[in-house]
């Protein structure tokens, strides 16, 4: 374990991309989602910065990203960053550490184009994401989206919790070994 993640600071992506990349896959095959994204958070700018995806490069979703490439030049799923302070909507999450529920255009909306949550709703059909914040220490340091074409069920939601839980474990286990 120690030698696959390697602490350091959070907000700048903390680890081998390999073992983020199989922590997602297998989140988003325990659950059905049809998306499961990896984000560190950084309070003291209150910024999340996206590190892995799991699902993007698939069926729907691979069409929906193409056609947003073509009509934003530049757009980059590994490249969003969020600035709570400007998109408020999930900042409760992070603030109190609380899982949260919504529908995906509502917390897609100032942060990526219009046109391209109208893509990903209409091609890759996402439509509700489940945002489970990740803590360490007692401070939520990122989070983890599943995002699925329906709402999840009560049980999906304790396997979402379940892994959420584990990648918290796993932060913290590092940074006691280091």
């Amino acid at each position: 374990l120690h030698n696959w993640v390697k602490a350091g600071n959070l907000g700048g992506g903390m680890s081998d991309k390999n073992f983020w990349r199989e922590i997602t896959n297998n989140a988003r095959g325990a659950t059905g989602a049809r998306l499961v994204a990896l984000a560190w958070f950084d309070a003291a700018t209150q910024m999340v910065r996206f590190a892995e995806w799991s699902g993007i490069s698939s069926g729907p979703v691979r069409l929906a990203m193409d056609a947003a490439a073509k009509l934003v030049p530049g757009f980059s799923p590994f490249d969003v960053t969020v600035d709570l302070n400007k998109n408020p909507f999930t900042q409760p999450a992070y603030a109190t550490g609380e899982p949260i529920v919504a529908e995906f255009e509502e917390i897609a909306s100032g942060v990526v184009n219009d046109r391209i949550i109208q893509l990903a709703m209409t091609i890759g059909g996402l439509r509700y994401v489940y945002l489970c914040p990740l803590k360490s220490n007692g401070e939520v340091i990122g989070s983890l989206s599943f995002i699925s074409t329906e709402t999840l069920s009560p049980t999906t939601r304790r396997v979402c919790d379940a892994f959420s839980q584990q990648v918290s474990l796993t932060v913290e286990n590092t940074q006691l070994l280091d």
